[in-house]
């Protein structure tokens, strides 16, 4: 699957006609941010603590270059960023140009995000997103304490999708290819930002829609150099080769009816390590259910799972249970409220291994605005 994947989606870049009637249209630059104040307090020692947060801006350009060509820039800063103090983060998220043949046919050529269940393509789109802070694997501002691109790839070169079908039902793909995880940083001997090894990422996504119900499922493969269990913890173990398989597998749903939405999603992780009683697998779901009380105000609860697997030197899950509720006060400008209590159910088997595991409650505002 995985080389028929590789040759088909080169096969459709070689064939793609480069032809086109010029038809530039002018530099559209437009964006999202959300600024956030968050209340914390830890259930077992009661430590508190309060924090304003720009976490997160998109600051995005867009141009039609010719008929059925489209280029498009998409820069993003999170959580207060500032070189000076050495805060957050900044990154060039999306440079592509895309070729639009029809509905059917797609080909985005250049760093963009790939499709993989249906929330990555919206997760930077923060005021048409209810909450405060997203479901955790889709959450930049939490990159610190998440390793989110174990869970989602976060990054492509080159991909296909269209949308086929008639009247109610429509069916979906998408096929892309990029780097694997294996990037050289700017303390390696390597030019920076390069992939390492002779391995490409591959991935897909095929879905359906019938009128308000939508649902699909998605794949990545690829291999990882090292075992990296946390952002900041790696297992050293000699026996680990250098390159370990790496799967992503995904479902998404999705379903309106009257007033009423339900959104769900899976991520499961598996890792072939080859080294006896070593097992790194991963797994998220989260569940929505909201209402819209009118077309201003929608309120939703929502729960959400992570386990992560260390063993045998840890097994850590953690439930969130959360509710809140989203104003649409213009068609720019969004307000939000969100409350959360966090519950850990961590087994230590090595003391070495360190991890907070205190429960906590967090109280979220933010506004979001279009610009």
């Amino acid at each position: 699957m995985a080389k028929f994947t590789s040759c088909f989606l080169l096969l459709i870049l070689l064939s793609v006609s480069l032809s086109a009637q010029t038809q530039e249209s002018d530099l559209r630059i437009f964006g999202y941010f959300q600024n956030s104040f968050a209340h914390e307090t830890e259930a077992n020692t009661q430590k508190r603590h309060n924090s304003f947060n720009l976490q997160q801006l998109n600051l995005i350009a867009q141009k039609d270059l010719a008929e059925n060509w489209r280029a498009f820039v998409n820069l993003k800063i999170i959580n207060n960023f500032s070189t000076e103090k050495r805060w957050g983060a900044y990154s060039i998220e999306e440079a592509w140009l895309r070729y639009r043949y029809n509905n059917q046919f797609n080909l985005k050529l250049g760093l963009q995000i790939p499709i993989f269940n249906s929330f990555n393509e919206i997760k930077d789109r923060t005021p048409l997103v209810p909450y405060v802070v997203k479901p955790l694997v889709y959450e930049d501002s939490y990159a610190d304490i998440i390793p989110i691109e174990d869970f989602v790839p976060r990054q492509a070169f080159l991909q296909v999708y269209g949308l086929y079908g008639k009247n109610k039902l429509k069916f979906e793909y998408a096929m892309y290819l990029g780097n694997s995880s294996n990037i050289s940083t700017w303390s390696d001997e390597n030019i920076s930002g390069v992939d390492t090894s002779d391995t490409i990422m591959q991935g897909w996504r095929i879905g359906m829609r019938y009128e308000n119900l939508r649902a699909g499922i998605s794949f990545t493969n690829d291999q990882v150099a090292g075992i990296k269990a946390l952002p900041n913890y790696f297992i050293e173990d000699s026996s680990i080769q250098d390159r370990v398989h790496r799967v992503r597998l995904g479902a998404d749903f999705s379903y309106e009816f009257a007033n009423f939405d339900f959104k769900a999603e899976y991520i499961t992780v598996f890792h072939d390590e080859k080294v006896e009683d070593l097992n790194l697998n991963k797994e998220f779901f989260y569940s929505t259910l909201g209402y819209y009380f009118d077309e201003q105000w929608y309120g939703y609860i929502s729960y959400w799972f992570d386990r992560e697997k260390f063993l045998p030197f840890a097994d850590i899950s953690f439930e969130v249970f959360t509710t809140g509720a989203s104003m649409r006060f213009t068609d720019r400008i969004t307000f939000k409220a969100q409350y959360a209590y966090v519950k850990f159910n961590p087994h230590i088997y090595d003391p070495g291994f360190v991890y907070s595991t205190d429960d906590f409650n967090y109280y979220g505002l933010a506004a979001s605005v279009y610009f």
